[in-house]
């Protein structure tokens, strides 16, 4: 046996989900990756969530890169990271390529592992601070404390919900069970992108909308 035959090579998924219609980069990104010595499996356009977990699992990938131009990240991105967690595919490193706005960034951070964002444009400062998704042992918790989103009036079920960070992941919340909240895609993108506000007091689920919006000339009547 020659030296070193018995290291693994990394597997990587590259992946095109949704309806983006060139794969330039992905394929930049897959070239790349081979040269470094990985070895690459490239999906091709317009895959769905289930193809590309399925990829994975049959692949016994490491790691999955989706390239996302057409703005999907919330839709496409959550249920790739939910197939894989279903199927106990939760060490698979999930990267997520394409341009992002910084409210998108804080939500996919909220439930999910980052090492490094960079925006181009849309982000004030980059995201350097590594940290880790939900533990199953954490989310199992969550779960059995939960039940479905605490979001008032909503009882979606867990496996919609995603654990949102009360204090976000990007303000340095812990991802620790007292900081976890189980909140369903919907309520997830209030929380981030509408400025709502989750909290639990007295062991009960308080939601807040943003505060009201006053134009500065606005007079009243």
């Amino acid at each position: 046996m020659e030296a070193g035959s018995s290291t693994k090579k990394i597997r990587v998924v590259v992946a095109k989900p949704g309806l983006d219609g060139h794969d330039r980069g992905a394929k930049v990104i897959a070239r790349a990756l081979r040269d470094a010595g990985m070895e690459v499996i490239y999906t091709g356009l317009h895959q769905t969530p289930e193809q590309i977990a399925e990829t994975v699992l049959q692949e016994d990938a490491d790691a999955v890169g989706l390239s996302i131009l057409s703005g999907a990240h919330m839709t496409l991105v959550p249920r790739v990271v939910n197939l894989l967690r279903e199927q106990g595919a939760e060490d698979v490193v999930v990267t997520v390529g394409g341009t992002i706005p910084a409210e998108t960034v804080r939500r996919l951070a909220c439930d999910a592992a980052i090492t490094r964002i960079t925006g181009i444009g849309e982000l004030e400062h980059e995201i350097t601070r590594s940290s880790r998704t939900v533990p199953p042992s954490t989310r199992r918790a969550l779960v059995a404390r939960d039940g479905h989103c605490v979001f008032p009036g909503c009882d979606r079920p867990a496996p919609w919900c995603d654990g949102h960070h009360l204090k976000f992941w990007a303000d340095d919340g812990p991802t620790k069970l007292e900081n976890l909240g189980l909140v369903c895609g919907e309520h997830h993108r209030k929380v981030h992108e509408e400025g709502w506000t989750l909290e639990r007091k007295d062991g009960r689920w308080v939601a807040k909308p943003p505060p009201l919006k006053i134009a500065p000339h606005a007079r009243s009547a």
